[in-house]
């Protein structure tokens, strides 16, 4: 009996210590021959997973992954509970992941396998959530998400639990009948949410439950949202009937979001009785969006309905808006109106086309105008077309385009030819004062666009125009300007524009031609013009006229100005006769101010010609003091009928004067009752007379202001 209990005693302790034994070297052995080579087949670079720990009730390990030099995932603490009887079962009392970080890299695309994808989703369908193992309670603490794009990375960190309950079945696999989870996080992006799924046989519900105080990170997980500013609190509430995971049987949903600066949230509501047919409505109150949007909207009503084919989604939309006012320039469109079809997968054919309308377009409290629209859906994306009608009399913009799912479109606009009086434009039209025009304008615009990149082009023309600046009349104005990269404010050289007339005052000009080019918003350049100037040519070379500039400096070069029509413009009354003069008028031109600056105009050499000066009065002003008055008196005869050798005049500013200087010289063209005595000229009416050669110098001091008439501003 004592070798017996010996015996058994000796199994015993040999039992014990063979279990220890494969407990204390089990974590080696798996760590060295079995977790290589079930994780051989993971797609990283970069793997280990290990085991510190194998008892009866407990599992301890660790994983770490990476790929490409990027950390995936890190579980430094990662438990499992269990027990003998649960083991047998197939069953897991409890898993505990702790410490974790978990890497996303946003900037990088999802890898994806179709045809893992499709497998999957196929035996999902026919054996909804079927398990080889089941497990009690999953708990995640203290755990890190950490969000990459770019340079920059955000964390959250997470807490949370989920229970599971799960039946038995007889092919020894468990079915999940019922969940409840919750997490939250703290970070960039607080939340909490509550998940429930309930299942009986192939029905299943589940309830979401989702709020986050603060949504302003939420920019950085979608930048497209950047723009709108998003902030505040935000809630969704969910109740999902699916069947198979394929049919929906059930929804009901409905979302707020309390924004920054909206009185009332923002509410999304989605009900659908089956899988065919689902309502919708979204209402909110008055928003305004950040800076680089500055729209502030009134409360927005939407609904529609959805519905589910085989085949095909279709449904229909409507929606309002009273009032949208883009607040930095003061404009507001009231009454905006859509009703729009929609169908997915497109069709080939044009769909059902749908309406938008803006009732009013402010300018301030101005009216501006209405705008009415019609857009159709394709398989390639939409088609619209749109009609603008102003505040002015018969102007109306038409518009017709297209946009694509590829997220190119294109645009073109018309303005046929209508007359503009700037007496009929709304106050919202800041033109100078002492400014106006008329005219008939035409316009014709294309615009494209792909990935956010426009390119178009603007024509631009103008027939028959007027335009009066402070006294300054041009008449019969013709201009055609054309955009080769709109919306750039830069065309190609070689812009025409022709005006018929022009008068500056007592100065007349006549069959302007003007060669330029707009450089910029700010900028434009003359690159040549040419016009006519008593009976002669007058040519200027290039110059630039930019708002920057506070100055600009011309050179006028004339050619064959008709002497007398020349000073009759600048003043010089009651004279007539033949000659030309020719020259240079270099001119400093300001907002205020036009200066003369040293310019000239002489006779042809070798080429005189006769002049009359009638009202020898206003010459005597301008002589200097003649000791000999018959000499005087001689000289006012002879330039009654002056035949002369050369003239010259020049041209200089004072202060707010310009100052005309005439050189002449010559001798009368008849012989006048003058004789000789004692050396000096003296009045005789014996003898044939005298035509003795003289030489004058005569000044005229002429105001500008009068002269131009170019007013305050010019």
């Amino acid at each position: 009996m004592m070798k017996k209990a010996m015996l058994f005693s000796t199994v015993l302790l040999f039992l014990l210590l063979s279990s220890t034994s494969c407990l204390l070297f089990l974590p080696y052995i798996a760590d060295t021959y079995i977790i290589p080579k079930i994780i051989k087949k993971l797609p990283f670079s970069q793997k280990e997973i290990s085991l510190s720990r194998i008892s009866p009730w407990q599992l301890r390990g660790s994983v770490y992954l990476a790929d490409s030099g990027h950390d995936i995932l890190a579980l430094p603490g990662v438990e499992l509970s269990f027990s003998l009887r649960s083991i047998l079962k197939k069953r897991v009392e409890n898993i505990l992941i702790d410490r974790a970080t978990l890497h996303l890299y946003l900037d990088q695309p999802v890898k994806k396998n179709d045809q893992d994808h499709q497998s999957a989703r196929k035996e999902n369908s026919t054996l909804p959530f079927l398990f080889p193992v089941a497990c009690n309670t999953l708990a995640i603490r203290n755990s890190t998400v950490i969000l990459h794009r770019g340079e920059r990375e955000q964390r959250l960190t997470i807490n949370g639990q989920i229970s599971f309950n799960f039946k038995d079945l007889t092919n020894g696999k468990k079915r999940l009948v019922a969940a409840k989870a919750y997490f939250s996080s703290s970070g960039s992006l607080p939340f909490s949410t509550t998940l429930q799924l309930q299942q009986k046989e192939e029905d299943n519900t589940i309830l979401l439950a989702l709020s986050s105080t603060d949504i302003s990170g939420i920019d950085y997980l979608i930048p497209e949202l950047s723009p709108f500013n998003p902030g505040g609190h935000f809630s969704l509430s969910t109740n999902l009937g699916i069947k198979n995971l394929t049919q929906i049987t059930g929804l009901q949903a409905t979302a707020e979001l309390s924004g920054n600066s909206s009185s009332t949230p923002l509410t999304i509501r989605v009900q659908g009785d089956s899988e065919k047919m689902v309502h919708f409505s979204v209402s909110t109150g008055s928003f305004s969006l950040n800076k680089s949007l500055p729209l502030l909207f009134s409360p927005i009503f939407a609904s529609g309905e959805v519905n589910i084919g085989p085949e095909k989604i279709s449904g229909h939309i409507s929606g309002s808006i009273p009032r949208l006012t883009l607040t930095d320039k003061k404009t507001t469109l009231k009454n905006i109106s859509l009703s729009l079809p929609f169908q997915f997968p497109l069709s080939g054919q044009n769909s059902d086309s749908g309406i938008i309308t803006i009732d009013k377009i402010l300018y301030g409290n101005t009216p501006g105008g209405s705008l009415k629209g019609q857009i159709t859906l394709n398989r390639t994306g939409a088609k619209f077309s749109t009609q603008i009608k102003t505040s002015v009399p018969d102007l109306q913009i038409q518009c017709t385009g297209s946009i694509d799912l590829k997220k190119q479109g294109e645009a073109s606009c018309t303005l046929p030819e209508t007359y503009l009086d700037s007496a009929t434009l709304p106050p919202f039209f800041h033109l100078p004062p002492k400014f106006s025009f008329s005219g008939n304008f035409s316009a014709e615009s294309t615009i494209s666009s792909t990935d956010g990149i426009s390119t178009g082009n603007l024509s631009l023309r103008l027939n028959n125009g007027t335009m009066n600046i402070s006294g300054a009349e041009l008449s019969a104005i013709d201009m055609a300007v054309t955009l080769q990269d709109f919306p750039r404010l830069q065309s190609e050289p070689g812009q025409i524009c022709t005006i018929k007339k022009i008068e500056l005052g007592d100065i007349k000009l006549s069959d302007a031609r003007i060669n330029f080019r707009i450089e910029d918003s700010h900028s434009i350049f003359i690159e040549k013009s040419r016009f006519s100037w008593c009976d002669g040519k007058v040519e200027s070379g290039s110059l630039r006229l930019s708002t920057a500039e506070k100055e600009v400096a011309a050179t006028l070069y004339c050619d064959r100005l008709k002497f007398t029509s020349l000073l009759s413009q600048f003043g010089i009354e009651d004279a007539e006769g033949d000659g030309t003069l020719n020259g240079r008028l270099p001119l400093l031109l300001s907002k205020n101010n036009i200066e003369f600056d040293d310019g000239f105009l002489f006779s042809t050499p070798g080429e005189g010609g006769v002049v009359r000066f009638n009202n020898t009065a206003q010459l005597r002003r301008g002589m200097g003091a003649i000791d000999q008055t018959p000499y005087l008196d001689y000289s006012m005869q002879a330039l009654e009928n002056f035949s002369y050798n050369w003239a010259r005049l020049t041209f200089n500013s004072d202060d707010k004067d310009l100052l005309v200087k005439m050189e002449i010289d010559g001798k009368p063209a008849i012989s006048l009752p003058f004789r000789y005595r004692k050396g000096l000229i003296v009045p005789s009416r014996k003898g044939q007379g005298l035509q003795h050669p003289i030489r004058l110098d005569i000044n005229f001091r002429l105001p500008l202001t009068d002269l131009f008439k170019y007013g305050r501003k010019m």
